[in-house]
């Protein structure tokens, strides 16, 4: 899958919202993981281990290609999939 910060996903809808471009975009983030990558980047964000357990079944395919994203609504600097976990179990822990 292709995980996308919520800022980023922000920044994404008001360029959109203001681009002259009409048509469909995906919205998605540059780092493509796996969904046991993406497990083990939540765990360690959480100062966890991560455990699997093998079901044999094959993980469904989500990679959105965001090229016509960048060349639509232009390049920015996007938030990393380590530095946005960081930035969301930060603020949970704020929260509650």
């Amino acid at each position: 899958m292709t995980p996308i910060y919520i800022d980023d996903l922000i920044h994404a809808i008001e360029k959109a919202l203001n681009c002259c471009y009409s048509g469909t975009i995906n919205i998605a983030g540059d780092q493509v993981v796996g969904m046991r990558e993406l497990a083990e980047a939540i765990a360690l964000a959480l100062g966890s281990d991560a455990i699997f357990e093998e079901t044999g079944e094959a993980a469904a395919d989500l990679i959105g290609d965001n090229s016509l994203m960048r060349q639509a609504l232009g390049n920015w600097d996007t938030v990393s999939l380590s530095d946005g976990l960081s930035r969301t179990f930060r603020s949970e822990e704020a929260i509650g």
